[in-house]
């Protein structure tokens, strides 16, 4: 007993720690997966409004608004047209050609309103449908960027839990070397 209290320290040179857990190693490997996979990128498109689009958001009872106006037009068609005729009968031009160019005339005229009005109403409603496709699109993309921004910040703090629980095990690691360090130099001073 006395030769072996006499010989000098001998340092264990085996492992120092117990190696990393299985849970550990799950963590290491889901860490290089992520380093090797990334995050792709969302493409954002807007899309392009053509005639289905207008459709879709085009007022369905544009021509019921129409309507009313189409008929004040007629109407006051049938207003003119009898005055017309009452002037006709007395100048004894009543069933001629002069009436006959003069409703022409007033029919062709009545024609071109209509379709003034028919243009312009569906002008308006072709403009409101664009912009509400393009407010809905913008919400859209606002939608999809929140949505991969909340992707991003989900990865982001996945890997800094990865990264914690890595570097609690290297620190834990650390701390076991360190203080069998402590050991061996205590006992080297005895």
């Amino acid at each position: 007993g006395i030769a072996a209290a006499n010989q000098p320290y001998q340092a264990y040179k085996g492992p120092l720690t117990a190696g990393a857990s299985d849970l550990q190693q799950q963590q290491f490997a889901g860490i290089s997966n992520l380093a090797q996979t990334g995050v792709a990128p969302t493409q954002y498109t807007k899309g392009i409004f053509g005639t289905e689009q207008a459709q879709q958001y085009m007022n369905p009872y544009i021509q019921q608004a129409l309507n009313p106006q189409l008929e004040a037009l007629q109407r006051q068609q049938a207003i003119n047209q009898q005055a017309d005729m009452a002037k006709l009968a007395q100048a004894g031009a009543f069933g001629g050609s002069r009436q006959a160019i003069l409703q022409g005339q007033n029919n062709y005229n009545l024609l071109q309103q209509q379709a003034n009005l028919i243009g312009q109403g569906y002008n308006q409603a072709y403009n409101q449908a664009a912009q509400q496709y393009s407010t809905d699109a913008a919400r859209q993309l606002q939608a999809q960027m929140a949505n991969q921004q909340a992707g991003l910040t989900t990865g982001q703090q996945n890997l800094a839990a990865q990264l914690g629980v890595q570097q609690l095990g290297t620190q834990t690691g650390l701390q076991t070397a360190l203080a069998n360090l402590n050991s061996q130099q205590q006992a080297n001073v005895q």
